[in-house]
């Protein structure tokens, strides 16, 4: 998600989900990135971007991962 707005603007991501990624907090800035996902840290993830003025705009993003395992 891109904001463009002549007011300072603040862009943030979260995971959406009612527990917690180790390592992952909601962090500031245009992207995000992790590297060596797992299935673990599937689920949706937020962007907002909020300029202060009018309302703040929401993205979200689902993050699938697919697994492969060797042969029992």
């Amino acid at each position: 998600m891109r904001s463009l707005s002549v007011h300072q603007g603040e862009l943030v991501h979260q995971r959406l989900v009612n527990t917690t990624m180790p390592g992952l907090k909601p962090m500031n800035g245009s992207t995000i990135t992790m590297g060596a996902v797992n299935r673990h840290q599937a689920g949706v993830y937020q962007c907002q971007a909020n300029n202060g003025v009018g309302r703040s705009a929401f993205r979200d993003v689902t993050l699938r991962v697919l697994c492969k395992y060797a042969p029992v």
